[in-house]
């Protein structure tokens, strides 16, 4: 039986794919969006998602997702400002224009042994950058300690995600959590 927060993660990966569009750049074709979590996601803009089968393959699920969408496109022209998936929690659609100073907005990256020297590094250049970063590292104080240390920079774009790259489990765990936070990886610095 698969559990909320799984189904959760399978949904929000799914429509976060959905929602992206053609960018009309060769370097990166899709201009995507961020899925970010509040407890107020009732507008205009709503996009409900309401009876989906948690039954069916990823593929199955992401049909059902498309035919919503595709009702939600008959009747609006623009994305929703809002997702909410039935019992399980409601997201922001997050969009920011994507400038030559912040050409990684509306991405989201994955670093691995992030609490190091260079890791640390790398996770900086990316928040730069306007990246949305998931610092992942075995040891915890560490962790917290760069997270804390680039919070002022990050203005939000950052989470600390306690992880073991030697561990099928961890790493599943940590990308799920990611995609639980933000909706997706489309970044990964190992």
């Amino acid at each position: 039986m698969m559990n909320q927060d799984n189904r959760l993660v399978r949904i929000l990966s799914i429509v976060r794919g959905l929602l992206a569009r053609p960018s009309g750049s060769e370097d990166d074709p899709y201009s995507r969006i961020v899925l970010q979590s509040r407890k107020d996601a009732l507008n205009s803009n709503l996009l409900e998602l309401k009876g989906l089968d948690f039954k069916l393959s990823d593929d199955g699920i992401r049909k059902q997702i498309s035919g919503m969408l595709d009702g939600y496109f008959g009747k609006n022209t623009a994305l929703p400002s809002a997702v909410l998936v039935d019992g399980l929690g409601g997201y922001s659609v997050v969009k920011e224009n994507v400038s030559g100073e912040y050409p990684l907005q509306n991405k989201v990256a994955l670093v691995t042994g992030a609490a190091g020297a260079i890791g640390a590094g790398i996770c900086r250049g990316l928040l730069q950058r306007g990246c949305r970063v998931a610092a992942t590292d075995l040891v915890k104080e560490r962790l917290d300690t760069l997270v804390s240390e680039l919070a002022q920079l990050a203005n939000g774009r950052i989470i600390g995600v306690q992880m073991d790259v030697t561990d099928k489990g961890s790493v599943a765990g940590g990308f799920d959590r990611v995609a639980a936070v933000w909706g997706g990886v489309d970044i990964v610095v190992i």
